[in-house]
């Protein structure tokens, strides 16, 4: 399918964009990064109910240059659905992400960050028992929010909410529907 295709390129890209970012700041000594895990859950339009609430994982990294006004954010977050009762109806989601994030640190223990930029969403929904799969993709925007306290030297433990917007065409392409949603959950991770 041509979605997955682009995917896996976009996937492919952040990748290896992560590693030139990461290659760039460890040369300089300057630099700020973080690197996050996310557990929460996301909330997709009223559209796809029954399977609307997810639960979600994801992976961020941040990189920042104490000469730069904002640092450079990526992101990949899967979720999954399930209606009540279970098994009638299943919702999957990915987002690959790419933005700018303002870090503020409050003092050497309280962090609050925005951030925003682009999102590469796709959806996949299936009612098993009648063998109906439908799935799309497209592109749109993300925000987030944060707030993150580090623990001794370099662990960090936070909150974070985050609002995505990305119209895909659904039911054979007769009809649009957002397929991102509100995320909100919890982050451990690192700076160095």
């Amino acid at each position: 399918m041509p979605h997955k295709r682009v995917q896996n390129i976009l996937s492919t890209l952040l990748i290896l964009l992560s590693i030139s970012i990461t290659s760039l700041a460890s040369a300089q000594s300057d630099a700020t990064n973080n690197a996050q895990l996310f557990l929460g859950a996301k909330a997709l339009d009223k559209y796809w109910e029954p399977a609307d609430e997810q639960d979600e994982f994801g992976i961020l990294a941040d990189f920042h240059e104490d000469s730069w006004p904002v640092g450079i954010a990526i992101g990949y977050f899967r979720a999954k659905g399930e209606s009540d009762p279970a098994g009638f109806m299943e919702t999957k989601t990915t987002e690959l992400q790419i933005g700018i994030k303002k870090v503020w640190n409050n003092s050497n223990t309280v962090h609050f960050s925005l951030g925003g930029g682009l999102t590469f969403a796709s959806l996949e929904a299936s009612i098993p028992v009648l063998s109906i799969t439908e799935d799309d993709s497209g592109i749109g925007i993300w925000l987030s929010g944060a707030i993150y306290w580090t623990i001794g030297e370099n662990f960090d433990i936070g909150l974070q909410a985050m609002s995505s917007a990305a119209e895909g065409e659904y039911v054979s392409g007769t009809e649009t529907a957002e397929i991102g949603g509100g995320h909100f959950g919890f982050t451990v991770g690192t700076h160095w």
